[in-house]
This record gives structure tokens, C-alpha cells and sequence, in this order.
């Protein structure tokens, strides 16, 4: 989940203008004991509004840092387990790399999507906020078999 929060800092930095966007450890600890009942987007739209915050309170713009105050979590969300790093291994794996652990994140989404629609790609693309086309090209791309239905 760290990993995923790192590239929205760096998407949002870059959008923002911003040389170097951190993340304070309490932060960090926040994020990583958060349910996110939403999905991925919550998390960058987390981070987008955290970091607006943090540039309108920063005094120079080279470095600013994040905090749990600029974090807009519901406090009932928050627990002492961490759900996301049950459910997705992988991005709690120090050996990988942003890339790597991206693609398996996306890679699990998709595979968790299509098990819950029952193999129906259009639904799952539909629910993934994807083009169908694109979805079938990402599954092939990151070895997901793309299985053709044959229609009566």
C-alpha cells in the first residue's frame, strides 16, 4: 500500500509543482492501518487533497511533507490490523520494485474482479472502470488469460 501511496505522491507532486513530496512516518502508520472501504482512488484522492493541504500550509515549496493532519480518514475506519497487507502480499514485499509491485497489484485486482463477475470481462472491465479492449490488452500484457466467450 506504501508503494501505490509513493507513486501518488509522485504523480501529485509533479502536478502540483512541487520538487519533493514526503510522507511522515505517523502518516505512514495512519495509511497502513486504514480499511479503505473505497478502492485505489480513495487512496490517491487521499493523497491529491492531503498534499493540496500540506502546500497551503508550507511556508517554502521545495519539500513538504505529509502528515496525519493533512489526512482526511475516517477515524472509524481505522483499525490496529492491516487488512490491505492480508489481502495484497505482495506490496509489503520489500524486494520489489514500484513497477513490478504495481502490475501485481493490478494483476490481483483484475484476477479478484473477474472471479466476482464469474468470468464476465465486460462486467469486470465495466466495474474496473476500464474500456473492455483495454482491460483484455492489460490481462494479456501482465499474463491474465483472456478467455473468448462464445456467444449462442
Amino acid at each position: 500500500m506504501l508503494v501505490l501511496a509513493g507513486y501518488f505522491l509522485e504523480v501529485t507532486a509533479r502536478k502540483l509543482g512541487i520538487r519533493q513530496l514526503k510522507i511522515s512516518t505517523a502518516a505512514q502508520s495512519l495509511l497502513l492501518h486504514y480499511n479503505w472501504p473505497g478502492n485505489v482512488r480513495e487512496l490517491e484522492h487521499v493523497i491529491s487533497r492531503a498534499a493540496l493541504k500540506a502546500r497551503k500550509e508550507a511556508k517554502a515549496r521545495d519539500i513538504i511533507a505529509l502528515l496525519p493532519e493533512h489526512l482526511e480518514l475516517a477515524t472509524s475506519a481505522v483499525s490496529a490490523d492491516n487488512s490491505l497487507a492480508t489481502a495484497y502480499p505482495i506490496l509489503y514485499s520489500n524486494g520489489l520494485g514500484l513497477k513490478a509491485a504495481t502490475e501485481e497489484f493490478q494483476k490481483q485486482q483484475i484476477i479478484q474482479i473477474l472471479s466476482q463477475t464469474s468470468g464476465n470481462w465486460s462486467l469486470a472491465a465495466k466495474q474496473l472502470d476500464l474500456e473492455r479492449a483495454n482491460l483484455a490488452r492489460l490481462a494479456k500484457r501482465l499474463g491474465i488469460k483472456v478467455e473468448k466467450t462464445v456467444r449462442s
